[in-house]
């Protein structure tokens, strides 16, 4: 059996976040002459199961499997809108997403599939959607230092720039008004090369 790559990039987005986690299921094969319910039973790029489930590292519900499951929840729940599911029914939590939109999660997915999700975080992706960690697509744009160029001179300030959609940064400038330097980090903050007053 071979996980499908959204599946794997699933894992690969936990992962970079270093919540302490476990993973209790990926792939699910259909009942014999059935067709896939499930995303688990999907077949995805490369392989099966378009799904996976997280839960705390210590098997059963305890405050603290249910905090770490939480934290898993809302890493995910960040980055919503390429979702297909994320269901997890644990204290105090009543959203849930469907097809990249939060919803009410015991209206949406009924009284048998919400509280079923107690012990678990269900993430699912449609077909083709591979889920990239943030810190992963910066480093993609870092820019390496260079030796012969000096860096700037403080007193320096720092401008982010959010994803509207997401919330989550996706580039900065760092510059100094006493010098006119200026550095540019990430995909929102284009890279234009430095721009700096070096004394002669």
């Amino acid at each position: 059996m071979t996980v499908s790559r959204e599946a794997r990039s699933i894992i690969a987005y936990l992962e970079a976040t270093r919540l302490p986690h476990r993973i209790t299921s990926v792939v699910r094969y259909p009942p014999k002459g059935q067709r896939p319910r499930s995303y688990h039973e999907q077949k995805g790029t490369d392989g099966l199961g378009l799904a996976v489930d997280f839960a705390g590292v210590a098997p059963g519900v305890s405050a603290t499997t249910s905090e770490q499951m939480l934290e898993i929840y809302r890493a995910f729940l960040v980055i919503a809108h390429q979702l297909a599911e994320l269901i997890y029914s644990g204290p105090g939590v009543t959203v849930a997403v469907k097809n990249g939109r939060r919803v009410d999660g015991a209206a949406v997915y009924g009284p048998l599939v919400w509280p079923d999700h107690r012990d678990h975080v269900h993430v699912a992706v449609p077909r083709g959607i591979f889920l990239s960690h943030p810190a992963r697509t910066m480093e993609e744009h870092a820019m390496p230092d260079d030796p012969n160029v000096p860096n700037i001179d403080g007193p320096v300030k720092i401008e982010f720039f959010r994803d509207p959609a997401t919330g989550r940064c996706i580039g900065y400038y760092i510059y100094s008004d006493d010098t006119g330097e200026i550095h540019g980090f990430g995909p929102g903050a284009p890279y234009h090369g430095r721009s700096e007053v070096v004394e002669t």
